[in-house]
């Protein structure tokens, strides 16, 4: 049995050695002097060591008290040093388990899955909405009154927005449940908590010239931002999709050629796509360019100009012209579906199906195929926007639509 004496005055020696204590600790002395506490036990028949602490940081009471505990550890077939490795990752991981690390966590899970423009929508709306209040709070504290706080901020403005952070807000925490870092979900008693207006139809369309030109004078008049407002436009007159037009580059932009080459990555169909501009296009496009020409993005974000506009701005200006659960961006290619297949030119031809489509970048599934009909139909969709914009712009002013003659 050891005294403190005993393990003050042990000197080193030409190589290790150990000094007995009782009940399986001991004192390790190396050659360079250091002391270092040990416990030997047996789990199934097998001798392990343990490493206690080292002294003089440790003392020899200390080290007991220590080894009491390991030793019950054993009696119950368990490994105190695997107990301390697993207490460690514990321990980490509740450091890290703020809901905002959890959530990035999750977020990062899910990167190879989703649209780069639907993750960086989720990103900001939880960086906006849910990381301020929920943030630097424990996963594993959280309770529904908390997540109910943030949402009810959030549905005082848009209680679509706020269902949308809530589904999110609990992806994050079902994500914290099948790793093992809380016991449930806390949305899910809160499911039915936000109301939301009822839910417009993704065709829901604009279905006359006069209800066109309403919602177009309606955007034009509501409080917003220029660039949201021009977006919007160019939304109408190339019937591109939202995130498609939030993330437009400088680069992709072609005006001698009157085209815009949106990179397959990009696009829902993973395709490229070429959209013809009208006039009415460059016109947009060029009134950005005093604002963004410089940047990267044709329509960058409010508050971080080296990043592309949020697709919730372009939803906002929707609900502040008056039209939250009437009408939504995915509307405009409906409306646009719609006018197209019934338009008819002064010959009395329609306009060709297939150009319709290609407008809409619904893409031919035979690669060869949708190459040939690419280069074909260029410029029958250019006549075809053209003839969109110029129905758009009558629309506006209020006057009557004219068909425009094919060449």
């Amino acid at each position: 049995m050891l005294t403190d004496t005993a393990v003050k005055n042990a000197q080193s020696r030409e190589k290790l050695y150990r000094m007995a204590d009782m009940h399986g600790l001991c004192l390790e002395v190396k050659p360079n002097g250091a002391k270092a506490w040990r416990y030997r036990y047996r789990i199934g028949g097998k001798e392990n060591m343990y490493a206690i602490g080292t002294y003089p940081e440790m003392s020899l009471k200390e080290a007991r008290l220590v080894r009491n505990d390991a030793e019950a550890m054993v009696k119950k077939g368990i490994h105190p040093s695997r107990q301390r490795q697993l207490d460690r990752i514990v321990r980490a991981n509740e450091l890290n388990d703020t809901f905002e690390g959890v959530a990035r966590e999750w977020m990062l899970s899910n990167a190879s899955e989703w649209s780069a423009g639907y993750a960086a929508n989720v990103q900001r709306r939880l960086e906006a909405d849910a990381f301020p209040s929920l943030g630097k709070l424990p996963v594993k504290d959280i309770k529904p009154a908390h997540v109910l706080d943030t949402l009810k901020k959030v549905a005082k403005r848009s209680p679509t927005q706020a269902k949308l952070l809530q589904t999110w807000i609990g992806g994050a925490f079902r994500f914290a449940v099948v790793n093992l870092r809380r016991d449930d979900d806390p949305c899910f008693p809160l499911r039915r908590s936000i109301k939301t207006p009822t839910q417009v139809r993704h065709h829901a369309i604009l279905k006359t010239e006069k209800q066109i030109g309403d919602f177009l004078r309606a955007v034009n008049g509501a409080v917003g931002e220029y660039s949201t407002k021009a977006a919007v436009m160019l939304m109408w007159f190339t019937v591109c999709r939202v995130n498609e037009v939030v993330g437009a580059r400088w680069g992709e932009i072609d005006f001698d050629q009157k085209i815009w080459a949106i990179p397959g990555e990009r696009m829902k169909g993973k395709q490229d796509h070429v959209v013809p501009l009208s006039d009415s296009a460059i016109d947009v496009l060029k009134s950005m360019q005093p604002l963004s020409g410089s940047l990267e993005f044709v329509f960058p974000h409010r508050s971080d100009r080296k990043k592309s506009m949020s697709p919730e701005a372009i939803r906002d200006l929707f609900r502040r012209a008056g039209y939250e659960g009437k009408f939504t961006p995915h509307g405009i290619r409906g409306t646009f579906s719609t006018a197209a297949n019934g338009a008819k030119l002064e010959n009395g031809e329609d306009f060709r199906s297939e150009a319709i489509e290609l407008c809409l970048a619904h893409q031919e599934r035979n690669k060869i195929r949708a190459a040939y009909n690419h280069a074909k139909l260029i410029t029958e969709r250019f006549e075809l926007l053209t003839w969109w914009a110029g129905m758009l712009n009558e629309c506006m002013a209020g006057g009557d639509v004219i068909a425009m003659r094919r060449a």
